[in-house]
């Protein structure tokens, strides 16, 4: 089973939505009746143009205008509704003494379900990790829990995450200082969370701030519910950023009533209704609702046609924790299926076909952060998208340059793989100044048919893993931006879903082992032996070099679409340790089917080429899936000097690094 198929990352389709006009005339009456009657003024209706809307620059539009798009778009959502797939993902901080975040950039952090400082450990309690005799019909909560000198945990506290009376499930959360934010929402959504994010329907979700000085009773200071769907977030400091979609329902825009007509009179209704009815709003903990369209001024595409239509909203919002009085927040009229963010500038990024694949088109918008918060500064498209693995690992911004990996495809869905870096030169256009191929240098990056499992950027060099028999790993030079060059391959059994950088001359890779199938119809490929992790060298990028593997049989783990399950600890130069969730079915001769699920423990000791990866032992968790939460698919780690705590479900345990050492715990277990 090869589970790097998994939506991690993002799947989205945008059908972009436009229009063309008509139109009627009248006569002059005649003293004398004639015999055809006088035509009467028609409305013209919004089509659907069979050419979608052109990816381009953004302009900032006004009431008049968002209003006919909003308006437009909703009606021809109700008449031929578009349907988009959005998926949603998962952040910790850490000390020196303890394992650090795995996030894409330093000082960027992601949302999750856990954070540690050395002494407390924030954790969301989820009752979806509940069934049958566990299942417990409280609400999600915040559990505050302390080490002691044993390193076992005591509870300080649980929190219940509330909103307006209303039980809520926890999405995810971050931790700065004294201050907890936690994104809910009414809704249990099971993993993987998959959704229409502009499918016209009423959603909300919300966000709570808790001061924790007081770690046995942590004070709600604010609390925001957002209209629409939360699709992404990163914190830096404490500035919050939130990505969201929003999309009206016609059914709560025009009376029921009106909706038995015909289509004219539900397009005059769409015309006469306020605009406020369109545009999603937040409220805060006191009642007050504001719009998250300040001024009722949205970005469009610059080259729309004023009788096409598109109903769904981005929003961009920013929120300081230390004073969360208000959200401010940027409107964009378009599509994304993505986000990117940099310590200088948040990027969106989205995709739509033309006609069919091979015309498939991106764009990317790029937003500077700003003091309080984020301002439009330019713009990219490029033909391909960037995948369905992880693909806001395929960016990377130095300076003022981004580098990129984008696919296309012809019409049998044969892939090929392009690097692209832009340029901010200020001109609001992201000026493409280097590419890969190119007519210097000509090697494709992927065999044919491979798809890209993996990317991974550190320092001035690109990773990219591509994949459908064996595995290439490429090595890019971005010295120079302007003018990238592959440096060197390397090809192994297997594939690296996720690529983490130890130092400048080591790479670790967690993915799968693979192996060729031996039979007469083309050795198709086929998992043989499960979950895998690799050492790489890559001390001379012309001739990396794999220096070890643990292979752990009919098994798989989650880090291979999410980067936050893996835990990493450099202890010193030549002394490093990394913790993996591994699972694997078994069946007992009760036919009784458990998955054991295990944290796996290894090693990076020395330096460079004479680096060595070992497993030096694991945490064991079985359970009875009939009765419980089973799936590490949320599992966490947290590696410190003594030892590691793992996090499975709502259950946490600790045990010693020494081979052997007896596990603790759980700990706090209600």
């Amino acid at each position: 089973m090869n589970l790097s198929l998994v939506a991690s990352s993002i799947i989205a389709t945008a059908f972009a939505i436009s229009g063309c006009g008509g139109g009627s005339s009248s006569t002059q009456p005649t003293p004398n009746p004639t015999p055809n009657p006088t035509p009467q003024p028609t409305t013209t209706l919004p089509e659907r143009s069979e050419q979608p809307l052109v990816f381009g620059a953004l302009s900032q539009q006004g009431e008049s205008s968002l209003g006919k798009r909003l308006r437009n778009g909703v009606y021809l959502a109700h008449t031929s509704p578009i349907n988009n797939l959005f998926t949603v993902q998962a952040n910790e901080t850490a000390d020196s003494n303890h394992s650090k975040a795995i996030t894409q950039e330093a000082g960027v952090d992601e949302s999750d379900r856990f954070h540690y400082n050395g002494q407390q450990l924030f954790l969301t309690i989820n009752n979806k990790f509940n069934y049958g005799s566990e299942a417990s019909e409280s609400s999600d909560m915040l559990r505050i829990l302390q080490r002691q000198s044993d390193n076992s945990l005591t509870k300080l506290s649980d929190t219940p995450i509330v909103v307006d009376d209303e039980q809520q499930f926890i999405d995810g959360m971050y931790v700065n200082g004294d201050n907890v934010s936690v994104f809910s929402t009414a809704a249990n959504n099971n993993w993987p969370i998959m959704f229409d994010i502009f499918y016209p329907s009423q959603h909300e979700f919300s966000l709570s701030i808790f001061d924790t000085s007081n770690h046995t009773a942590p004070n709600l200071k604010q609390q925001f519910t957002f209209d629409g769907y939360v699709l992404s977030s990163r914190q830096i400091e404490n500035k919050l950023y939130v990505v969201s979609s929003f999309s009206a329902s016609i059914d709560t825009v025009i009376d029921s009533s009106v909706m038995a007509q015909d289509n004219e009179a539900i397009y005059k209704a769409l015309n006469n209704a306020p605009l406020s009815e369109f545009l999603p709003h937040v409220t805060d903990i006191d009642g007050n609702k504001t719009s998250l369209v300040p001024n009722n001024e949205c970005f469009v595409p610059q080259n729309f046609d004023e009788n096409s239509g598109h109903h769904g909203l981005v929003l961009l919002s920013v929120i300081d924790t230390n004073n969360p009085t208000n959200v401010k927040s940027r409107c964009i009229n378009t599509t994304a299926n993505g986000i990117y963010v940099s310590k200088d500038a948040v990027y969106l990024y989205g995709e739509q076909y033309h006609q069919d694949v091979t015309s498939l088109e991106s764009v990317i918008y790029k937003f500077a952060i700003t003091d309080d918060s984020v301002e439009y500064r330019a713009y990219a498209t490029l033909d391909g998208n960037f995948g369905w693995r992880n693909s806001q690992f395929r960016f990377n911004e130095q300076g003022d340059y981004l580098t990129t990996i984008s696919t296309t495809y012809d019409k049998d869905y044969t892939p090929t793989h392009q690097l692209s870096v832009f340029k901010d030169d200020g001109s609001k256009v992201l000026k493409a100044v280097g590419h890969l191929p190119n007519q210097t240098h000509s090697t494709a990056i992927g065999k044919p048919n491979e798809d890209i499992y993996a990317v991974r950027y550190f320092n001035d060099k690109a990773y990219i893993v591509t994949f459908e028999r064996i595995d290439p790993l490429y090595v890019i030079d971005l010295k120079n931006p302007e003018e990238p060059v592959i440096e060197g391959t390397l090809e192994i059994p297997g594939y690296s879903a996720y690529l983490h950088p130890i130092d400048e001359q080591l790479l670790l890779g967690v993915g799968q082992h693979v192996i060729l199938r031996d039979d007469d119809d083309g050795d198709l490929p086929t998992v043989d032996q499960g979950a895998q992790v690799s050492l790489f060298d890559v001390s001379e990028p012309k001739s990396p070099a794999q220096l070890g593997n643990q292979v752990y049989k009919d098994s798989f783990t989650p880090v291979e679409f999410d980067h936050h399950a893996l835990s990493y600890l450099k202890l010193a130069n030549d002394s490093h340790r990394v913790a993996i969730p591994v699972e694997s079915w078994s069946t007992t001769t009760q036919s009784s089917s458990f998955l054991t699920s295990t944290l796996q423990l290894l090693e990076v000791t020395g330096i460079g080429s004479d680096a060595t990866l070992s497993n030096v032992g694991q945490v064991t968790l079985k359970k009875d899936i009939s009765a419980s939460y089973f799936s590490s698919i949320d599992a966490r780690s947290i590696l410190i000097e003594d030892g590691v705590y793992y996090i499975h479900g709502n259950d946490v345990v600790y045990r010693d690094w020494q081979q052997g050492s007896d596990t603790l715990g759980p700990f706090a277990k209600d």
